[in-house]
């Protein structure tokens, strides 16, 4: 490995006004590319169709699901514990239970990657602009209110381009 390659250079860019938006939207993709939940913050998206990350938990399921003639289990009636299964109903939750553990891992990540995001945001723009969105709990919502507040018009686009 070379000198050069050792030298690792790494630029913020801050928001602060229309012309910085695309590089730093840019940024924010890139980052949230690598962490695979672009799908829930990205500001072309309606919030009809941007993928909604608390409809996506994995549900966790009671021993007493597991049992056979459990029949209706009532709110209030305790579960049962782990011992109580048969082996054959043990070993049904035992391959539940390893798919779901998957399924919580994988949520939790993604949970965790967004929280970064939103940490991301709030230190890469202007402070001016952090009462613009302290109102809102997710990447997608402070994404959405920055960029209809910074986000470059066609015309400055163009302009930007000429340059």
């Amino acid at each position: 490995m070379g000198y050069e390659d050792q030298l690792i250079t790494k630029e913020t860019v801050i928001l602060d006004k229309p012309s910085d938006w695309t590089k730093w939207l840019f940024l924010r993709k890139d980052s949230a590319d690598r962490n695979g939940v672009w799908e829930y913050c990205n500001p072309e998206l309606t919030a009809e169709t941007v993928k909604d990350i608390t409809k996506e938990k994995p549900v966790d399921k009671t021993f007493r699901s597991f049992k056979r003639n459990a029949g209706t289990v009532e709110p209030d009636q305790p579960d049962i514990e782990i011992y109580e299964l048969e082996d054959d109903e043990y070993g049904k939750w035992q391959r539940w239970h390893s798919i779901y553990a998957g399924k919580l891992a994988s949520y939790e990540k993604r949970e965790r990657a967004l929280a970064e995001m939103n940490r991301e945001i709030s230190r890469t723009i202007a402070s001016r602009h952090i009462t613009s969105i302290q109102d809102d709990s997710t990447p997608y919502a402070r994404l959405v209110t920055l960029k209809k507040l910074l986000s470059p018009s066609n015309s400055e686009r163009r302009f930007e381009l000429l340059e």
